[in-house]
């Protein structure tokens, strides 16, 4: 039995895969942003797909500080009294810092579109981040919005590999132009020998062929 062979990826197609990580990255960055500014504002909702470590630490510190509204604290914290919250100050302090990593992220997501070394990094990063969601997990609780986190965070692993196997492969994948040289039929070289040859073969032909026509003449005549 046959086997079909393997198709070949060009570097195109891993061009293609990089810009799709790097789209894929950018928008968790963008989220991360997004659920920071949504924490300051109260929102009871973020997104799951952005970094944890930035997101929480506001989150963490928004509680300590007594930055969330008092139906918060009345709910989970009724004990609380205001002298128990840490300054303001602080909190806007832990905010400038997620601001910065989310920076550090952003910087290395558009060197990452350079040099490979910058994936790479950036890659660390995000599984340091991911340790950092687990060890938050453990003073939140480990539910479902735990697994769904972790479930992005795996994502974005897949999208952060992607991007590493595409640089491996617009290093040595052939473009498509070369693959389509290389696999275009090759045309016979043509010299004077060959012309030669091609005409003796022809006139050897065109003598078989009239040798096998009848000859009618005498036919014709004796009637």
């Amino acid at each position: 039995m046959n086997r079909l062979a393997k198709p070949v990826k060009t570097k195109e197609m891993f061009a293609r895969d990089l810009k799709i990580s790097s789209m894929n990255i950018l928008l968790m960055i963008a989220l991360t942003l997004v659920n920071i500014i949504m924490i300051i504002a109260n929102a009871n909702t973020t997104f799951f797909f952005s970094a944890a470590v930035p997101m929480y630490l506001v989150l963490l510190f928004s509680e300590l500080c007594g930055m969330r509204p008092a139906e918060f604290y009345e709910e989970f914290y009724p004990d609380w009294q205001a002298s128990d919250f840490l300054p303001s100050g602080l909190f806007w302090g832990v905010v400038a810092v997620a601001v910065v990593l989310v920076a550090v992220y952003f910087a290395l997501w558009f060197f990452s579109r350079k040099k490979k070394v910058f994936s790479i990094i950036l890659m660390v990063v995000f599984a340091l981040d991911t340790i950092g969601l687990l060890g938050f997990s453990l003073l939140y609780g480990f539910g479902m919005t735990t697994l769904i986190d972790i479930a992005f965070h795996a994502w974005v692993f897949y999208y952060l590999i992607l991007a590493l196997k595409a640089w491996d492969g617009l290093q040595y994948a052939p473009s498509e132009a070369e693959l389509a040289a290389q696999y275009a039929p090759i045309a016979p070289e043509v010299t004077p020998d060959t012309v030669e040859e091609t005409a003796e073969e022809t006139a050897v032909v065109v003598e078989e062929d009239a040798e096998k026509i009848p000859d009618t003449t005498d036919s014709v005549t004796e009637e």
